[in-house]
């Protein structure tokens, strides 16, 4: 679990706005503060998505979960596409 949770997050967050925004930052400053920073961000972060996704799958069923997921990616999606225009 601890592997594929690490997998995951990793590729997900690898070239990010995020990622970009920590390499400026530790090109700028204190890698140390940079490092430290961005740990404890991302942990809180994590910590928040993991409690909110452990009420949410207490109360609501994971199709429906992944049918709200998979329709706010769509309407994002066509959102973008829209102001490309």
């Amino acid at each position: 679990m601890v592997l594929s949770t690490f997998t995951l997050v990793f590729a997900a967050e690898w070239g990010d706005k995020s990622f970009l925004a920590t390499i400026a930052l530790a090109a700028a400053s204190s890698p140390y503060g940079v490092v430290a920073g961005a740990i404890a961000g991302h942990g809180v972060a994590t910590l928040l998505a993991v409690l909110g996704g452990s009420w949410l799958g207490d109360y609501v069923d994971e199709k429906v979960v992944g049918y709200a997921g998979g329709s706010l990616f769509l309407l994002f999606a066509a959102a973008t596409l829209a102001q490309t225009f």
